[in-house]
């Protein structure tokens, strides 16, 4: 049976799960006869002795042939040429190490050896026995004589003659000898792993520590992983033990000779690592669309492929499988395309090692090494390496947790090992000081900071990354780009499909500054690519900044595509945004000069404009970043530039200037870095928000916004600089401040004044004809077309004189009055640390015709009549995340809350507790997480139409789970991706009501709990990587419910509830709901939808751009477009006023039209609007504030 075939069933059966017709899944082949285990090696077979090209092991060798001559009359051909071949049965033996003898090379990097020139160290030797081992020697078996150098080696040598007494001696059962390596079993601490991990992680102690007690264990949790697959054919292979599967299988090739195992189980493990190959042929993205040609590596296709390679010739060499043929072949061609080019898909550094590793390794085991030799991995390194601030962590392009650096892993074991980059070493460095241990959350980095291969390599300073340095594009990545190549890019899959508009010669991936100082220096790094797998939208971002040692400028985070969470500009024209930042940035100048640098950037046809970017340095001083939009159309724009920062709460914003103060010493203990304060000032006013990443690091966020109503060739200009402190000879503080004099003139005041000019200017008589200016006293640097341009003295010192008559420009700050000074009725709580996860409910509790208000606060859940005094309150022992009023119930439950760590707790109306809920913690399916286990949303709905309301939780467990309303659960499901975004309801008559869910992975579900899996992926559509908010409405009028979803990244589209087709952008994936129309908002993103009936339906939707959509829902086209000159992140519509919280801290009441008829300052981020009644609503805040108002 041909494999093609097959897999096309299986990935139906597997992702269309809402057929009701399917055919017989597919098995891979039963093994009906174990394979011959002969585990004795017999030496007088002859063979070979391997030796390095050196005398002394050849000496070594005499020696062991003198005893074979005495013992079985058997001499073996000693080789120093490494070109054997040897016929089947014939035995090699290998001295030396991975290193110096290319037979235990490959035996080292299939994992069948360990011996480097490091390890099993100074005074330990190996002697082991390989059986068969793969790829080149299946019908050989191997003695390896191990040891780092000559001295160790001769000892293995020694102890094996020592062996070797009589002819019977030379029949060699299964031995692993492991001398003197110091290890021990602190090496992992695997006993709690399960699965394969756990099987490869203890089969690898006993490898390395020799002892049988770890390989014990390790077949214990085989035995356990292998009988659970046989009890359940749809058993999940988790995350972790899919990327850990290729190691599992050489495990098993190695360990299996030396485990105590009957026939039969011998049988079972066999097997169950066959079948294993169809859960990876599941998870294999593209598998049936590989063939020859450039391939840029994907993760989730290149993971599998890689363990699917090596099960595959395991059962061909051994079983004879016909159908591993295509799998071998498959991966020959996907693998071998990726050497072609030098980067992987993903733009994430996290993501470009862990992709990466899958081909490397393939390449090593295989011994194909032209990625190593066409220059394209040293490539890969410089990229790599460019990511990385002077200590070593990187820079935070893409999806990435604070912070990443260079791991003991095998990507970096094998660019260690062919690369030998001593570059590479100086970036794989222990952490420096406690800053980022207490400030990012990092624990003291503790590998070794050598190469295992090259013990003399000492670290060197990259100078070759001194300076401006850009690194260039990848051919591969720009032709996939123009031509759309059916790359795997899942992410990529929900934007539209955008081409390059730069030349190739003039797009860049990656540009650093750079220098080097016994302070730490300086490094900023700009991303030149916005596109690719995990990716962000961030072309032509400021990834980061570390000065002085210190990381200020930050973008370190996961899940975030939108470009206004991003150090750079965000665009939105005419109220709108329908496609996101172009994919590639154009590098229009570099220059490096004596004491700094300048480059400058351009990205047009970005929402009708052309965006260009100057960044100017001066080292120690500061950096000088000028944004030049330039309108390509006539329209109304709104630009954003934005600047992201750590938030240690030592940070003040007063419009135009963000200080970041140095770290307190006494919390903040610098081992080695002197303290800095950070400045950020600006031309122009801005307002600060806050973020909390996915991890818990706390962000804060610069915005300067602009609206400007531009005709084609118009301009808008922002002018920034930052610095740190620093003192001069005197010991006086260094402050810079900028003024624009025009929006291409920047005049910088400090004790001596400089000007900066961007583009050709005319200032009377004087013309400056260049690309850009730097003007100081005595001193001109001019660039024009990438080079310095000579500028005489005399006219320097004139342009100099000039540009000092100038006056600064009169600035116009933009107000929109509102008509009502808008005052809360009354304000309670507030002042606890900023947390998006709060919630407040609202009902009648008391049966007296007026509303009382729940709110969680903390730990605490209390209740507010409403004229805001309280009338009961309850402390729980854990935060509080959410809440929710039960209006149809049979028990004394009628209020539930749900809890940071995963439990629901039930309270009367008085506020006693009557019950406590635990949600089961059930690993997501394949990815086997769980994620934090904060109940984030809750919600009471009937379900099943009994007249009592079944209580729904929504965690960021990646879960939902349903309750009966005495909180008994009913049932779950554990794959809403990355945590539960939104729950909606609809509405079947005699018939369960489905629970319609968005995720926070840009997914749309549709639950039936009366009968859907509970570990299944049950996802409807998916619309880009964000929080997905859901409205439901029969559009179509079939009869069906219709699903309106919009993502926080921008991505909004409505869906017919019947009918299924394959994804419009790649037609062999997961079928997904026909879309009906989309409309779309890149930039800033949907912050909330609702459907709203006014003579007939209304989609009312919200943005972070201020503005908000009222659009008609059956064809996704806009009515009116309402600007809240604030960024909307929630709404409620209470008769004709619709009322909005923003994510600085207003409240804002505009009516149909667009008229802003009231605004009020809060005290932080506005989470949720309550309405009560007719004419009053109540507003929670993300410091936990509750404020009543009336209009």
């Amino acid at each position: 049976m041909r494999l093609k075939k097959v897999i096309l069933v299986s990935l139906f059966l597997k992702i269309f799960v809402f057929s009701t017709f399917g055919a017989e899944k597919f098995t891979l082949p039963r093994i009906e006869k174990l394979r011959s285990f002969d585990t004795k090696i017999n030496l007088s077979n002859g063979g070979f002795i391997v030796v390095p090209n050196d005398s002394n092991y050849v000496e070594l060798a005499d020696r062991i042939n003198d005893q074979f001559q005495k013992l079985v009359k058997t001499e073996y051909v000693i080789d120093t040429k490494f070109e054997i071949k040897p016929s089947s049965e014939q035995v090699i033996i290998a001295m030396g190490n991975m290193i110096n003898n290319p037979i235990i090379e490959n035996l080292y990097w299939n994992f069948y050896t360990y011996v480097n020139p490091t390890w099993p160290g100074e005074k330990g030797y190996v002697i082991e026995t390989v059986y068969q081992p793969l790829p080149f020697f299946s019908k050989n078996n191997v003695v390896v004589l191990g040891g780092i150098s000559f001295n160790t080696t001769k000892q293995a040598v020694e102890a094996f003659l020592n062996g070797l007494k009589t002819s019977e001696d030379c029949q060699i059962g299964p031995t692993l000898k492991v001398v003197n390596t110091g290890a021990n079993d602190d090496i992992g601490d695997y006993r709690k792993l399960k699965g394969l991990r756990g099987f490869r992680g203890l089969a690898e102690c006993f490898h390395k520590i020799g002892d049988k007690k770890y390989l014990d264990e390790a077949i214990t949790i085989l035995n356990e992983q292998c009988t659970k697959a046989e009890q359940d054919t749809d058993w999940v292979l988790v995350w972790p033990d899919e990327t850990d599967a290729f190691r599992a299988i050489c495990a098993w090739d190695f360990v299996q000779e030396f485990a105590n195992l009957s026939d039969k189980d011998k049988l079972r493990y066999e097997q169950f690592f066959l079948d294993i190959n169809q859960k990876l042929i599941e998870r294999a993205e593209t598998f049936e669309q590989i063939k020859p040609g450039s391939v840029l590596t994907w993760n989730h296709t290149a993971i599998p492929l890689l363990a699917m390679y090596t099960s595959a010739r395991y059962y061909k060499a051994h079983y004879g499988f016909e159908e591993m043929d295509e799998i071998l072949s498959n991966a020959q061609w996907y693998f071998m395309g990726q050497a072609e080019n030098y980067r992987v898909s993903c733009d994430a550094f996290t993501y470009d090692v862990l992709s990466i590793r899958s081909p490397l390794v393939y390449y090593v085991m295989t011994n194909q090494m032209e990625y190593f030799e066409n220059g394209n991995a040293d490539k890969f390194l410089n990229y790599l390496l460019s990511q990385l601030d002077n200590d070593g962590r990187a820079g935070g392009v893409g999806d990435v947790h604070p912070y990443e650096w260079i791991e003991d892993n095998l990507t970096f074991d094998i660019l260690d090992w062919k690369l030998k980059s001593a570059e590479m070493l100086w970036f794989k460095k222990p952490q420096k000081s406690d800053y980022e241990r207490i400030w990012y959350g990092l624990q003291e980095k503790t590998q070794d900071v050598s190469s295992k291969f090259y013990p003399d390599l000492k670290p060197q300073k990259p100078k070759s990354f001194e300076g401006c340095v850009s690194i260039e594009f990848d051919n591969g990545m720009y032709e996939h780009l123009k031509n759309q190549g059916h790359f795997r890019m899942v992410d990529v899959a929900s934007l539209p499909k955008l081409k390059p508009n730069v030349p190739y010669e003039k797009a860049f991936d990656k540009l650093q500054f750079r220098s080097f100082e016994p302070d730490g220096g300086e490094y900023l790094l700009i991303d030149g690519f916005g596109q690719g797998n995990h990716f962000h939208l961030d072309t032509g971002a400021i990834v980061c900044a570390v000065l002085g040692g210190y990381r200020f400028l930050c973008d370190a985070d996961y899940l975030v595509n939108n470009s206004n969470e991003h150090s750079m500009l965000t665009i939105v024209k005419d109220g709108q945004a329908q496609l996101p930042v172009p994919p590639c940035a154009e590098l229009a100048n570099k220059v490096n000069f004596d004491n700094g640098a300048y480059a400058s950037i351009r990205i047009s046809d970005y929402s009708g404009m052309a965006w260009d970017r100057h960044i100017f340095w001066l080292k120690n001083k500061y950096f000088a970043v000028i944004d030049t939009l330039t309108a390509q159309e006539s329209g109304t724009y709104r630009t954003d530039c934005v600047w992201k920062v750590l938030d240690r709460g030592m940070e003040n914003f007063d419009d135009k200037e963000l200080i970041c103060q140095a770290p307190n010493l006494e919390i903040d203990k610098i081992s080695n870095l002197s303290a800095k304060t950070f400045h950020l000032r600006s031309t122009d006013n801005g307002r600060w928000d806050r973020k909390v990443t996915e991890n818990g690091t706390k962000m804060r966020i610069v915005h300067q916004t602009k609206t400007s109503k531009l005709k084609a060739g118009e301009k808008v200009s922002y002018q920034n600089i930052f610095y740190i402190e620093r003192a001069d000879e005197l010991k006086r503080l260094k402050q810079y401040t900028p003024v624009q004099i025009m929006p291409a003139v920047l005049k910088i005041e400090s004790d001596s004044d400089s000007f900066i000019i961007i583009g050709k200017q005319n200032f009377g008589d004087i013309r400056v004809d260049t690309d850009f200016a730097y003007i100081e006293q005595g001193r001109v640097i001019a660039v024009n077309d990438g080079s310095l341009t000579a500028v005489g003295e005399k006219f320097s010192s004139r342009l100099f004189d000039t540009l000092k008559t100038l006056k600064p420009a009169v600035r116009k700050n933009q107000k929109i009055e509102s008509k009502v000074d808008l005052k809360p009725l009354w304000s309670r709580l507030g002042g606890l640390v900023y947390n998006e996860n709060r919630d407040i409910c609202t009902a009648d509790l008391t049966k007296n015709g007026t509303i009382e208000i729940v709110v969680c606060n903390g730990k605490n859940l209390i209740c507010f009549k409403e004229d805001g005094s309280e009338l009961w309150s309850f402390e729980n022992t854990v935060d509080l995340s959410s809440c929710e009023i039960i209006s149809k119930t049979s028990t004394n439950i009628k209020i539930v809350a749900g809890t940071t760590d995963a439990k629901i707790i039930g309270l009367n109306s008085n506020g006693k507790l009557i019950k406590t809920a635990e949600s089961k913690l059930k690993s997501a399916g394949q990815y086997g997480l769980q994620g934090n286990r904060w109940v984030t949303h809750l919600r009471s709905f009937d379900l099943d139409n009994d007249g009592r309301d079944e209580i729904i939780a929504g965690l960021r467990t990646w879960q939902v789970h349903v309750f009966d309303n005495n909180l008994e659960p009913r049932w779950y499901n554990s794959m809403a991706l990355h945590g539960v975004a939104d729950i909606v309801f609809g509405v079947k008559r005699n018939e369960v009501n489905p629970i319609y869910l968005g995720d926070m992975y840009g997914g749309v579900y549709a639950f039936d709990f009366s009968k859907d899996e509970t570990d299944a992926l049950l996802r409807k559509a998916f619309l880009g990587v964000g929080n997905v908010s859901v409205a439901i409405l029969d559009i179509n009028k079939d009869g069906v419910e219709d699903i309106i979803a919009a993502s926080s990244c921008g991505r909004m589209s409505a869906y017919d509830g019947s009918k299924y087709v394959k994804d419009d952008y790649y037609n062999y994936d997961r079928m997904e709901l026909q879309k009906l129309w989309t409309f779309n908002s890149y930039g800033f993103g949907y912050s909330a939808i609702k459907i709203i009936s006014r003579n007939e339906p209304v989609l009312v939707t919200s943005s972070l751009s201020g503005y908000l959509y009222l659009m008609n829902p059956a064809n996704g086209k806009i009515k009116t477009v309402i600007d809240a000159t604030e960024p909307v992140c929630t709404f409620e519509v209470i008769g004709d006023k619709i009322i909005a919280g923003t994510l600085n801290s207003f409240v804002v009441i505009m009516d149909f039209k667009g008229t802003i008829l009231g605004k009020s300052k809060v005290s932080d981020s506005v989470l949720k609007i309550k309405p009560i009644g007719t004419f009053r609503f109540a507003a929670l805040t993300s410091d936990g504030q509750i404020c009543m108002f009336k209009f």
